[in-house]
Protein backbone atom coordinates (compact mmCIF):
# COMPACT_ATOMS: atom_id res chain seq x y z
CA UNK A 1 0.00 0.00 0.00
CA UNK A 2 2.80 2.30 0.61
CA UNK A 3 4.90 1.64 -2.45
CA UNK A 4 1.49 1.85 -4.39
CA UNK A 5 1.15 5.79 -2.42
CA UNK A 6 4.99 6.14 -3.19
CA UNK A 7 4.61 5.44 -6.57
CA UNK A 8 1.26 7.91 -6.96
CA UNK A 9 3.56 10.60 -5.43
CA UNK A 10 6.23 10.01 -7.77
CA UNK A 11 4.18 10.54 -10.99
CA UNK A 12 2.29 13.21 -9.30
CA UNK A 13 5.84 14.96 -9.00
CA UNK A 14 7.28 13.97 -12.62
CA UNK A 15 4.06 15.57 -14.07
CA UNK A 16 4.04 18.46 -12.28
CA UNK A 17 7.87 18.87 -13.01
CA UNK A 18 7.11 18.20 -17.05
CA UNK A 19 3.84 20.84 -16.76
CA UNK A 20 6.35 23.71 -14.96
CA UNK A 21 9.31 22.98 -17.15
CA UNK A 22 7.00 23.20 -20.02
CA UNK A 23 6.07 26.31 -18.99
CA UNK A 24 8.93 27.75 -18.10
CA UNK A 25 10.38 26.99 -21.58
CA UNK A 26 6.87 29.62 -22.86
CA UNK A 27 7.70 31.96 -20.11
CA UNK A 28 11.67 32.31 -21.65
CA UNK A 29 10.53 31.73 -25.11
CA UNK A 30 8.00 35.06 -24.73
CA UNK A 31 10.58 36.96 -22.65
CA UNK A 32 13.07 37.07 -24.98
CA UNK A 33 10.69 38.12 -28.12
CA UNK A 34 9.70 40.57 -25.91
CA UNK A 35 12.59 42.21 -24.39
CA UNK A 36 13.75 42.26 -27.97
CA UNK A 37 10.42 43.84 -28.89
CA UNK A 38 10.23 46.39 -26.15
CA UNK A 39 10.21 50.28 -26.63
CA UNK A 40 13.65 50.52 -24.68
CA UNK A 41 13.25 54.46 -24.30
CA UNK A 42 9.30 53.98 -23.00
CA UNK A 43 11.28 51.94 -19.61
CA UNK A 44 14.31 54.51 -19.47
CA UNK A 45 12.00 57.28 -18.97
CA UNK A 46 9.45 55.28 -16.87
CA UNK A 47 13.10 54.85 -14.53
CA UNK A 48 13.69 58.40 -14.46
CA UNK A 49 10.00 59.06 -13.03
CA UNK A 50 10.72 56.38 -10.80
CA UNK A 51 8.17 53.13 -11.49
CA UNK A 52 9.64 50.43 -9.30
CA UNK A 53 9.10 47.54 -12.86
CA UNK A 54 10.77 50.06 -15.27
CA UNK A 55 13.53 50.16 -12.12
CA UNK A 56 13.72 46.73 -11.99
CA UNK A 57 13.69 46.37 -16.05
CA UNK A 58 16.22 48.81 -16.78
CA UNK A 59 19.70 47.46 -15.92
CA UNK A 60 18.55 44.64 -18.12
CA UNK A 61 18.07 46.89 -21.11
CA UNK A 62 21.97 48.04 -20.28
CA UNK A 63 23.28 45.01 -20.59
CA UNK A 64 20.97 43.22 -23.49
CA UNK A 65 23.30 40.63 -24.54
CA UNK A 66 23.84 39.29 -20.94
CA UNK A 67 19.95 39.11 -20.47
CA UNK A 68 19.46 37.22 -23.79
CA UNK A 69 22.21 34.58 -22.61
CA UNK A 70 20.77 33.72 -19.48
CA UNK A 71 17.20 33.62 -20.62
CA UNK A 72 17.87 31.55 -23.25
CA UNK A 73 20.00 29.57 -21.10
CA UNK A 74 17.12 29.10 -19.20
CA UNK A 75 15.04 28.17 -22.28
CA UNK A 76 17.24 25.54 -22.74
CA UNK A 77 17.06 24.13 -19.02
CA UNK A 78 13.60 24.04 -19.09
CA UNK A 79 13.71 22.19 -22.59
CA UNK A 80 16.08 19.90 -21.24
CA UNK A 81 14.27 18.90 -18.14
CA UNK A 82 10.80 18.20 -19.85
CA UNK A 83 12.71 15.79 -22.48
CA UNK A 84 13.97 14.22 -19.73
CA UNK A 85 10.86 13.50 -17.82
CA UNK A 86 8.70 13.10 -20.26
CA UNK A 87 11.08 10.14 -21.82
CA UNK A 88 11.12 8.48 -18.52
CA UNK A 89 7.70 8.74 -17.34
CA UNK A 90 6.41 7.94 -20.56
CA UNK A 91 8.62 5.28 -21.62
CA UNK A 92 6.37 2.12 -21.02
CA UNK A 93 3.89 4.08 -23.23
CA UNK A 94 6.59 4.43 -25.83
CA UNK A 95 7.96 0.74 -26.01
CA UNK A 96 4.38 -0.18 -25.84
CA UNK A 97 2.84 1.53 -28.97
CA UNK A 98 6.39 1.67 -30.52
CA UNK A 99 8.40 -1.73 -29.63
CA UNK A 100 11.69 -2.02 -30.80
CA UNK A 101 11.36 -5.33 -31.66
CA UNK A 102 8.85 -4.69 -34.27
CA UNK A 103 9.76 -0.94 -35.54
CA UNK A 104 13.10 -1.04 -34.78
CA UNK A 105 15.01 1.19 -32.19
CA UNK A 106 16.00 3.77 -34.84
CA UNK A 107 12.30 4.33 -35.74
CA UNK A 108 10.70 3.79 -32.01
CA UNK A 109 13.17 6.61 -30.94
CA UNK A 110 12.27 8.82 -34.07
CA UNK A 111 8.55 8.93 -33.21
CA UNK A 112 9.76 9.52 -29.72
CA UNK A 113 11.84 12.34 -31.03
CA UNK A 114 8.93 13.87 -33.24
CA UNK A 115 6.01 13.60 -30.69
CA UNK A 116 8.20 15.42 -27.98
CA UNK A 117 9.75 17.90 -30.52
CA UNK A 118 6.62 18.64 -31.90
CA UNK A 119 4.81 19.58 -28.40
CA UNK A 120 7.47 21.84 -26.97
CA UNK A 121 7.45 23.57 -31.01
CA UNK A 122 3.85 24.82 -30.25
CA UNK A 123 3.92 24.68 -26.21
CA UNK A 124 7.13 26.94 -25.86
CA UNK A 125 8.06 28.96 -29.27
CA UNK A 126 4.92 28.89 -31.57
CA UNK A 127 2.09 29.73 -28.77
CA UNK A 128 3.33 31.71 -26.50
CA UNK A 129 5.72 34.79 -29.18
CA UNK A 130 2.50 36.36 -30.31
CA UNK A 131 1.10 36.69 -27.05
CA UNK A 132 4.41 37.94 -26.11
CA UNK A 133 4.47 40.60 -29.11
CA UNK A 134 0.59 41.47 -28.15
CA UNK A 135 2.16 44.17 -26.08
CA UNK A 136 5.28 43.83 -24.98
CA UNK A 137 6.27 46.93 -22.67
CA UNK A 138 3.06 46.09 -20.64
CA UNK A 139 3.49 42.46 -20.38
CA UNK A 140 7.21 43.42 -19.51
CA UNK A 141 5.79 45.60 -16.96
CA UNK A 142 3.50 43.50 -15.13
CA UNK A 143 6.15 40.47 -14.58
CA UNK A 144 9.30 42.47 -14.06
CA UNK A 145 9.49 41.69 -10.39
CA UNK A 146 9.27 37.60 -11.65
CA UNK A 147 11.69 38.23 -14.19
CA UNK A 148 14.01 39.20 -11.94
CA UNK A 149 13.76 36.64 -9.48
CA UNK A 150 14.32 34.16 -12.45
CA UNK A 151 16.98 36.19 -13.78
CA UNK A 152 19.04 36.55 -10.42
CA UNK A 153 18.56 32.72 -9.67
CA UNK A 154 19.51 31.95 -13.22
CA UNK A 155 22.71 33.99 -12.88
CA UNK A 156 24.30 33.03 -9.27
CA UNK A 157 23.41 29.20 -10.24
CA UNK A 158 24.60 28.08 -13.90
CA UNK A 159 24.46 31.80 -15.65
CA UNK A 160 27.45 33.05 -13.79
CA UNK A 161 29.72 29.88 -14.93
CA UNK A 162 28.20 30.24 -18.41
CA UNK A 163 28.90 33.70 -18.79
CA UNK A 164 32.49 33.19 -18.30
CA UNK A 165 33.11 30.58 -20.10
CA UNK A 166 31.25 32.19 -23.02
CA UNK A 167 33.51 35.20 -22.17
CA UNK A 168 36.35 32.62 -22.15
CA UNK A 169 35.83 31.18 -25.23
CA UNK A 170 35.46 34.82 -27.09
CA UNK A 171 39.03 36.31 -26.06
CA UNK A 172 40.23 32.61 -27.38
CA UNK A 173 38.61 33.41 -30.51
CA UNK A 174 39.91 36.81 -30.55
CA UNK A 175 36.54 38.37 -30.48
CA UNK A 176 35.79 41.34 -27.97
CA UNK A 177 32.71 40.75 -25.28
CA UNK A 178 30.70 43.61 -25.99
CA UNK A 179 27.54 44.90 -24.56
CA UNK A 180 25.04 46.32 -27.16
CA UNK A 181 24.23 50.16 -25.29
CA UNK A 182 20.70 51.14 -26.41
CA UNK A 183 20.65 54.03 -28.98
CA UNK A 184 17.68 55.60 -29.63
CA UNK A 185 16.67 57.09 -32.75
CA UNK A 186 13.65 59.31 -34.17
CA UNK A 187 11.74 55.75 -34.73
CA UNK A 188 12.16 54.87 -31.01
CA UNK A 189 10.71 58.50 -30.07
CA UNK A 190 8.35 58.31 -32.67
CA UNK A 191 7.06 55.55 -31.47
CA UNK A 192 7.39 56.63 -27.23
CA UNK A 193 4.91 59.64 -28.37
CA UNK A 194 2.57 57.65 -30.18
CA UNK A 195 2.10 55.11 -27.11
CA UNK A 196 1.91 58.19 -25.00
CA UNK A 197 -0.91 59.71 -26.92
CA UNK A 198 -2.90 56.33 -27.18
CA UNK A 199 -2.45 55.14 -23.35
CA UNK A 200 -5.41 54.40 -22.05
CA UNK A 201 -3.89 54.71 -18.56
CA UNK A 202 -3.76 58.56 -18.97
CA UNK A 203 -6.73 60.93 -17.84
CA UNK A 204 -9.29 61.39 -20.95
CA UNK A 205 -8.45 64.39 -23.45
CA UNK A 206 -10.65 66.10 -25.72
CA UNK A 207 -10.08 63.81 -29.48
CA UNK A 208 -9.50 67.31 -31.34
CA UNK A 209 -6.57 67.95 -28.68
CA UNK A 210 -5.61 64.58 -28.97
CA UNK A 211 -5.36 64.65 -32.83
CA UNK A 212 -3.54 68.37 -32.67
CA UNK A 213 -0.61 66.56 -30.39
CA UNK A 214 -0.31 63.62 -32.67
CA UNK A 215 -0.29 66.16 -35.25
CA UNK A 216 2.18 68.20 -33.45
CA UNK A 217 4.57 65.52 -32.35
CA UNK A 218 4.60 63.81 -35.71
CA UNK A 219 5.84 67.42 -37.50
CA UNK A 220 8.40 67.66 -34.76
CA UNK A 221 9.55 64.21 -35.52
CA UNK A 222 9.93 64.65 -39.21
CA UNK A 223 11.22 68.41 -38.99
CA UNK A 224 14.45 66.93 -39.54
CA UNK A 225 13.60 66.07 -43.33
CA UNK A 226 12.18 69.16 -44.16
CA UNK A 227 13.78 71.19 -46.69
CA UNK A 228 13.33 74.84 -47.27
CA UNK A 229 11.50 74.42 -50.42
CA UNK A 230 8.85 72.85 -48.87
CA UNK A 231 8.13 76.38 -46.77
CA UNK A 232 8.59 78.96 -49.01
CA UNK A 233 6.16 81.51 -50.33
CA UNK A 234 6.75 81.70 -54.43
CA UNK A 235 8.66 84.46 -55.71
CA UNK A 236 5.36 85.66 -57.33
CA UNK A 237 3.61 86.28 -54.26
CA UNK A 238 7.18 88.37 -52.78
CA UNK A 239 6.17 92.04 -52.58
CA UNK A 240 9.13 93.69 -53.90
CA UNK A 241 10.57 97.36 -54.72
CA UNK A 242 13.34 98.90 -56.90
CA UNK A 243 15.70 100.47 -54.92
CA UNK A 244 15.20 103.79 -57.10
CA UNK A 245 11.67 104.04 -55.61
CA UNK A 246 10.85 107.07 -53.34
CA UNK A 247 10.64 107.04 -49.96
CA UNK A 248 6.47 107.81 -50.37
CA UNK A 249 6.43 104.77 -52.65
CA UNK A 250 7.92 102.28 -50.19
CA UNK A 251 5.65 103.67 -47.19
CA UNK A 252 2.52 103.11 -49.83
CA UNK A 253 3.85 99.59 -50.80
CA UNK A 254 4.49 98.92 -46.47
CA UNK A 255 0.93 99.96 -46.10
CA UNK A 256 -0.88 97.97 -49.01
CA UNK A 257 1.15 95.18 -48.37
CA UNK A 258 0.56 94.93 -44.19
CA UNK A 259 4.52 93.50 -44.23
CA UNK A 260 7.02 95.39 -42.17
CA UNK A 261 10.05 93.99 -44.40
CA UNK A 262 9.72 94.23 -48.28
CA UNK A 263 12.39 93.17 -50.53
CA UNK A 264 14.21 96.09 -52.16
CA UNK A 265 15.87 95.00 -55.83
CA UNK A 266 18.42 96.71 -58.51
CA UNK A 267 17.61 96.96 -61.78
CA UNK A 268 15.81 93.59 -61.73
CA UNK A 269 13.60 91.34 -59.16
CA UNK A 270 16.62 88.49 -59.34
CA UNK A 271 19.21 91.27 -58.59
CA UNK A 272 18.05 91.81 -54.74
CA UNK A 273 19.92 93.95 -52.96
CA UNK A 274 17.95 93.35 -48.64
CA UNK A 275 14.98 94.37 -47.46
CA UNK A 276 13.49 97.38 -45.59
CA UNK A 277 13.13 97.91 -42.04
CA UNK A 278 10.23 100.27 -39.96
CA UNK A 279 13.07 101.83 -38.94
CA UNK A 280 14.09 103.51 -42.32
CA UNK A 281 10.59 104.09 -43.60
CA UNK A 282 10.40 106.84 -40.30
CA UNK A 283 12.61 109.26 -42.63
CA UNK A 284 10.69 111.91 -44.87
CA UNK A 285 12.97 112.02 -47.88
CA UNK A 286 14.66 109.67 -49.80
CA UNK A 287 17.62 108.60 -47.65
CA UNK A 288 15.61 105.20 -46.80
CA UNK A 289 17.42 103.40 -48.90
CA UNK A 290 20.51 104.36 -47.13
CA UNK A 291 19.09 101.98 -43.88
CA UNK A 292 18.40 99.05 -46.34
CA UNK A 293 19.34 95.59 -44.44
CA UNK A 294 21.21 92.72 -45.66
CA UNK A 295 19.41 89.71 -46.39
CA UNK A 296 21.02 85.93 -45.86
CA UNK A 297 20.62 83.82 -48.64
CA UNK A 298 19.58 79.62 -48.81
CA UNK A 299 19.23 77.53 -51.39
CA UNK A 300 15.83 75.62 -51.52
CA UNK A 301 17.84 72.24 -50.78
CA UNK A 302 18.74 73.12 -47.38
CA UNK A 303 17.73 71.61 -44.53
CA UNK A 304 14.89 73.66 -42.58
CA UNK A 305 15.99 73.21 -39.41
CA UNK A 306 19.55 74.26 -39.85
CA UNK A 307 17.97 77.53 -41.72
CA UNK A 308 15.95 78.04 -38.84
CA UNK A 309 19.15 77.65 -36.33
CA UNK A 310 21.16 79.64 -38.35
CA UNK A 311 18.37 82.65 -38.59
CA UNK A 312 18.29 82.27 -35.17
CA UNK A 313 22.45 82.66 -34.38
CA UNK A 314 22.42 85.85 -36.96
CA UNK A 315 19.08 87.67 -35.27
CA UNK A 316 17.08 87.51 -38.81
CA UNK A 317 13.59 86.31 -39.54
CA UNK A 318 13.80 85.96 -43.06
CA UNK A 319 16.04 84.49 -45.62
CA UNK A 320 16.01 84.63 -49.45
CA UNK A 321 15.75 81.36 -51.36
CA UNK A 322 18.38 81.52 -54.17
CA UNK A 323 18.92 79.18 -57.04
CA UNK A 324 22.52 77.96 -58.35
CA UNK A 325 22.90 80.92 -60.64
CA UNK A 326 22.07 83.71 -58.08
CA UNK A 327 18.04 83.84 -59.10
CA UNK A 328 15.38 84.59 -56.30
CA UNK A 329 13.29 81.60 -56.08
CA UNK A 330 11.11 83.07 -53.42
CA UNK A 331 11.46 84.13 -49.87
CA UNK A 332 10.98 82.29 -46.10
CA UNK A 333 10.37 83.29 -42.92
CA UNK A 334 11.24 82.16 -39.44
CA UNK A 335 7.10 81.67 -38.77
CA UNK A 336 7.25 79.34 -42.26
CA UNK A 337 9.51 76.65 -41.10
CA UNK A 338 8.02 76.67 -37.33
CA UNK A 339 4.92 76.50 -39.00
CA UNK A 340 5.81 73.14 -40.52
CA UNK A 341 5.90 71.68 -36.99
CA UNK A 342 2.90 73.88 -35.26
CA UNK A 343 0.67 74.12 -38.04
CA UNK A 344 -1.03 77.38 -39.03
CA UNK A 345 0.72 80.78 -37.52
CA UNK A 346 -1.16 83.88 -38.73
CA UNK A 347 1.66 86.26 -39.54
CA UNK A 348 2.06 89.18 -41.46
CA UNK A 349 3.06 87.56 -44.68
CA UNK A 350 -0.46 85.56 -44.39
Amino acid sequence: MRICAFSLSKVIVEILIMFFSLLFCAFFSGIEIAFSSADKLYFEVKNKQGSLSDKILTPFFRQPTQFLILMTLGHTLSFVVFAVYSTQHFLPYWLHFFPPALWGEGIALLCQILIIGTLLLWVSEILPKPFFLINPDRILDKLAIFIAITYYVLYYTVGYPTLWAYKRTLAIMGLPYEEQKPVYRISDLRRYFQKQTEDKDEPEEPQNEKEETKEMIGNALDFSTVLVADCMIPQEEVVMIDVKATAEAVYQATIESGHSKILVYADTPHKIVGYTHPVGLLRADDAWAGHILPIPHTLPTEKAHALLMRLNNEKKTIALVMNDKEEMLGLVSAEDLMEKIFGEIEDEYD
